[in-house]
């Protein structure tokens, strides 16, 4: 063998990535949503994809410099039975392409050298607009010709308008404000034949949310997961360029559920000492969820959780109650608040944010914060104000540092001596929209929304740090007798810990000893 046979064309591209990323500067990288795929993770990827069929179609959208599509032929060629690969790659960033092509004929020759004859293909147009035409076409559906057994993309990432062209070809499955990754995986779902392998490498965050829906509606009714895998630390993956967390899917496009996934975790992009867990399909999609939320639960506690929380048979809405997020946009109503903290309840309220919740109370005033800590109470400013009531305020955004995902907190409408009351936009707040919030059904809602079981659950559906209130309103929630019972047991306890709380809910609701240690912590 010569040399050339001994090197491997993930070890020639990870050469090239490296020039391509010394000739340009971070800013511009992540203006195009770029963010490439490390060499390891490119081997897992192309390491998921099982039974190569003899002639193999494959597409690498949004290729970048060719990292996984040079892992996955590295596979092929150890596989040792096909005979024939056409691979398209799409790439229009014309200061990648140069990188690219040179890595195209590195692909050929090798591919060549062990006897497999190659159509290869580099597209230099807009992924989405170049196929656009198969987004919503009923009338002509897509023929199986050009369609591919094979599709692997760590496709860009950053949020369009829902307003921008990208959005108003994909119209159907957009929500709110989009991000181009989920138009990348909705059009890849299109393309795959029948029965072939997906993989893509993307953020968890269209695994729930509202703005998320539509696209998950769509997209598992083609793309059966079968495969998800998980990283421990958003550091590792991409070197902390994405603030997200990050999962890779595996799919299969099939009609019928599969009976099983298989669930994996790793603390880095290295693999270190991976979790597995498999688990059925109907836990990871639940077949009655409207949401089509995708949870990822990593351990058996996590499965015993999602048991747990599942066998609640209302929501938080279903029960009376609603959250809602805090009215007073701040750059938005500075003609209404006050850089000061004096307030009369007549003329002028206190304005709560984020910063004065801290150990489960409202702490107000603050000295050590500069925002405005008043709002005047007028006609006009009316609008943006509450009645002084009993609420829950939560926290829309947490820390990464914090270990609470949801933080709760009871807003007591004796609290202060006023008519009305305002929310910064950063909180949400619950409240009933019939009626009003009693103290006892305040403090329950406090106390399970602030427990270690809400928070895992939380964790298992949502990999970022925001709250949203659409996922509160429709959580599974304990029944209102329950609610009412562990408000009660709060009112006796002088200062709440999370592990008094966590107490309270394990005897209330008689979980197991093994849920009982993994819920316990501060």
């Amino acid at each position: 063998m010569n040399k050339f046979e001994d090197i491997t064309l993930t070890e020639i591209v990870e050469k090239s990535t490296l020039q391509y990323l010394k000739s340009l500067n971070g800013e511009s990288r992540k203006y195009n949503g770029q963010f490439f795929t490390p060499t390891s993770i490119a081997k897992y990827m192309a390491r998921m994809v099982d039974n190569f069929p003899e002639t193999v179609k494959i597409l690498d959208p949004g290729a970048g410099t060719g990292i996984l599509s040079a892992a996955l032929c590295d596979e092929i060629i150890k596989y040792q039975k096909c005979k024939y690969i056409q691979l398209d790659l799409y790439e229009n960033d014309f200061k990648v392409i140069p990188y690219l092509e040179k890595n195209i004929a590195h692909f050929k020759k090798l591919l060549n050298i062990h006897g497999i004859d190659t159509e290869i293909n580099l597209i230099v147009k807009d992924y989405l607009f170049y196929n656009a035409q198969y987004f919503n076409n009923t009338l002509f559906p897509i023929n199986k010709n050009d369609q591919y057994d094979i599709i692997i993309s760590n496709p860009p990432y950053f949020k369009l308008s829902k307003d921008c062209e990208h959005s108003r070809i994909m119209s159907s499955i957009v929500h709110g404000q989009p991000n181009i990754y989920m138009f990348f995986m909705a059009l890849s779902s299109i393309l795959l034949r029948y029965k072939g392998q997906l993989i893509f490498i993307t953020p968890r965050s269209y695994c729930s949310g509202l703005y998320f829906k539509r696209f998950r509606q769509s997209f598992l009714k083609e793309i059966k997961p079968i495969h998800i895998h998980s990283f421990e630390s958003r550091k590792e993956t991409f070197k902390n360029e994405v603030l997200q967390e990050t999962i890779i899917l595996k799919g299969i496009k099939q009609k019928n559920n599969p009976i099983k996934t298989k669930i994996t975790v790793s603390k880095n992009s290295n693999f270190d000492n991976s979790f597995v867990l498999t688990t059925g399909y109907d836990r990871i999609i639940f077949p009655k969820d409207k949401e089509k939320i995708i949870f990822i639960p990593t351990s058996k506690n996590d499965l015993e959780i999602l048991k747990i929380v599942r066998s609640w048979n209302k929501t938080f809405s279903d029960l009376g109650f609603k959250l809602s997020t805090g009215p007073v946009v701040n750059f938005r109503a500075t003609k209404y608040t006050k850089q000061s903290t004096d307030f009369d309840g007549l003329r002028s309220a206190p304005l709560i944010w984020m910063n004065h919740l801290k150990d489960f109370k409202v702490r107000y005033p603050l000295k050590a914060i500069n925002k405005p800590q008043v709002i005047t109470i007028s006609s006009d400013s009316v609008k943006l104000l509450l009645q002084n009531k009993n609420y829950v305020l939560l926290k829309r955004f947490s820390s990464k540092e914090q270990k609470r995902r949801v933080s709760a907190y009871f807003y007591s409408s004796s609290r202060f001596n006023t008519q009305y009351i305002g929310f910064e936009n950063h909180l949400n707040y619950v409240w009933k929209p019939l009626g009003e919030l009693s103290e006892i059904e305040a403090l329950g809602i406090t106390a399970i929304l602030n427990s270690s079981l809400i928070d895992r659950y939380f964790r298992i559906i949502n990999g970022n740090t925001q709250v949203n209130a659409s996922e509160i309103n429709s959580l599974p929630f304990p029944d209102y007798n329950t609610i009412v019972n562990i408000g009660l047991k709060m009112t006796n306890e002088k200062s709440i810990t999370y592990s008094m709380i966590d107490s309270i809910l394990a005897e209330e609701m008689l979980l197991s000893s093994v849920i009982k240690e993994k819920m316990v912590y501060e």
